[in-house]
This record gives structure tokens, sequence and C-alpha cells, in this order.
């Protein structure tokens, strides 16, 4: 009896080892690379993959977000941007041969920059806009050229250049004495002459250093509700 369950023993451990020996053959592939087919491993990998898909969806949250933050900046910009040129003194001489003056919107989508015009330049009653008693003429480039039209009196920054041809818009803008006007965040400290402060009220944010380098000059009380960059 004792040699009998010694025999039963011994073969019931040959078996298990067979099965182990044929499930790592099966795991391995002909290939010889091992897969892991079920439990903890097969937890880990499902784990693995809901935590790349969440990081995929904040990130793509993120960017509508800022990409909205970016849009009601725009859109309140403009409007600074209009109250900018109406306070600027002398603005009167830069209409151009037609009698208008001509503002340039750079970048943007069409859609986007329709709603910037109607904003900038907005009609009533079916009169054509106008700034300081000139008509408006607006219009849509995706660069500007240097001596490519007329220079028009001021320069609204629909979307955001690179670094490179911020700093040429800003050179250009001084040269031309132009206003130049960005709503985005930065560019006021870098050079840009007009912007936008958010704060506990919506307020004009000047560069006075370099709207005095151009030669431009604005009314003393627009002067006094602005954020002053130093």
């Amino acid at each position: 009896m004792i040699v009998s369950h010694n025999r039963v023993t011994v073969n019931h451990y040959r078996a298990k080892k067979n099965l182990r020996a044929r499930r790592a053959a099966k795991r391995r592939g002909a290939d010889g690379v091992i897969r892991f087919g079920g439990g903890w491993s097969a937890l880990l990998l499902r784990l693995l993959l809901i935590l790349a898909m969440a990081g995929c969806t904040l990130l793509a949250t993120a960017s509508v977000h800022a990409d909205v933050y970016d849009d009601r900046r725009t859109r309140a910009g403009v409007r600074v941007f209009r109250s900018l040129l109406s306070a600027e003194i002398g603005i009167e001489n830069k209409a151009g041969e037609d009698g208008r003056l001509h503002l340039l919107i750079v970048g943007g989508e069409a859609a986007q920059v329709d709603e910037l015009a109607a904003l900038l330049a907005p009609s009533k009653a079916g009169k054509p806009a106008t700034l300081r008693g000139l008509p408006l003429d607006v219009q849509r480039v995706e660069h500007i050229v240097e001596g490519e039209g007329e220079v028009p009196a001021g320069v609204f920054l629909a979307e955001a250049p690179d670094e490179e041809e911020l700093e040429a818009l800003i050179a250009w803008s001084i040269d031309h004495q132009v206003m130049l006007y960005s709503p985005f965040e930065g560019h006021v400290e870098r050079g840009v002459m007009a912007g936008i402060a958010i704060e506990a009220k919506v307020r004009p944010y000047l560069n006075t250093r370099t709207i005095a380098e151009a030669g431009l000059e604005l009314k003393p009380l627009f002067l006094k509700v602005s954020k002053v960059h130093p």
C-alpha cells in the first residue's frame, strides 16, 4: 500500500509538471516570446490602457479650455483695441487716400475674423462704421509684408505668431508708427504696444516704452484707466 501510494504521488507530480510545461509553451508561442493571457498581467495591462486613455482625455480637455480662454480674450480684446484707436492722438492723420482708416487683422480663421471685424467696425442702421468720424476698412491678412500695400492705422493679432515673427512685427510697428495690439498673454511684456489685462476688471494693458519709441500718443484719460507695463 505504501508503494502504491508512492506511485500515485510520483505520477501526480509528473502530470502537474507536464501541465505546467504545456502552459508555458502555449504562452511562449512559436516565436519564443512569452505572452500573458490572464490573471494579474491582463488586469495590469487593462489598467495601463485605462490610464493612458484618461491621460489623452485630460490633455484634450486642457487644450479645449486653452482655446476657449484665448477666444474670450480675443473677443474682449478687439473692443479694447477700438477704444485704444479712439484714444490715439492724431489718428485721423493716418487715413488712406480714400479717406478711410485701414485696419488689419493678422491671422485667425475666417469665421473668427468676421466676428472680430463686426465688433471692431460695427455698423448702425445700415450706415458704415466710423471711428473719430472716419469710415473704417478692416481687412484680414496672413502676414504683414514690408512695402506691400498702404501702411494701416492699426494692427490686431487674431493669432499668436511665433517668436521670430512677433519680434519682426514689433520692430515694423515702431518703424511705421502703427499701433500694434495683441490679446495674448506675455506679448505686451515682449514689446507689443497694447493688449488686455483681465484682473478684477478688464483694462487696457500698455507698453508705454514701445508706444513712445514709435512716436505715438494717447489721451491722458485712457492712460489713467490702463494698466501700464513697467
